[in-house]
């Protein structure tokens, strides 16, 4: 059987400009994943004697509130990207989610004290629920049928892979090296043009044949 990359790999077949588009979407996600992977290794130095915190060692109840702030920043990411999503545009959305986690490692490099890490966990927390709304809403508005599943599958492979950098490099490298290397890595503009459905839902109809034709050549 005959091996053709024009078909067979998505990176020089008809699809490229998606699933590069995909992956640039997802950029956040590794980030995200990451920020979720920092608590992990870091807790017990938060916990000792050895804290980088002014405040001193932080207690089991301080350490809980430390984890599922998180979560409640998910919460208003879901409704605040959604909304920014739905209402300017995916692309002005995905731009607009790494500022929180920006702003989350900026809190970990300096913060002495810990309602400085409650207000970062939130930060983080937003990052994430703005990734699994606006990404999804991306990737469907710009997937062929026969590949939706799949470059929809992404997002969660990304998170995977950023917590799985969080987890390793938390646990070799100092404290204050981890957030001002991160924050670099992930933050990039999506230079690819915005999604059809947007335009059409917002009666811009003028524009919905150059975005089709964009994606798909």
């Amino acid at each position: 059987m005959v091996f053709d990359i024009s078909v067979n790999c998505p990176l020089f077949g008809k699809y490229r400009f998606e699933f590069l588009s995909a992956l640039c979407a997802n950029i956040i996600a590794i980030a995200h994943g990451a920020g979720i992977a920092w608590l992990s290794p870091t807790l017990l130095l938060l916990q000792s004697e050895d804290t980088p915190l002014a405040s001193g060692a932080l207690d089991v109840n301080e350490a809980s509130w430390l984890g599922s702030l998180l979560c409640v920043g998910g919460f208003a990411g879901n409704l605040g990207f959604g909304f920014i999503a739905n209402r300017w545009g995916r692309k002005r959305a995905l731009s607009l989610i790494a500022f929180p986690q920006m702003c989350f490692w900026i809190i970990v490099t300096f913060a002495n004290d810990i309602r400085f890490l409650y207000a970062g966990r939130v930060l983080a927390g937003m990052t994430g629920g703005g990734c699994f709304v606006t990404i999804p809403l991306y990737i469907s508005d710009i997937a062929s049928k026969e590949i939706r599943g799949s470059l929809g599958s992404i997002l969660m492979l990304a998170v995977n892979c950023g917590v799985l950098v969080g987890y390793s490099v938390g646990s070799y490298l100092p404290y204050t090296v981890v957030p001002k290397k991160l924050h670099n890595f992930y933050y990039s503009k999506i230079i690819w043009m915005e999604p059809r459905h947007h335009f059409a839902s917002t009666a811009t109809l003028t524009r919905k044949v150059p975005q089709e034709k964009w994606f798909r050549e």
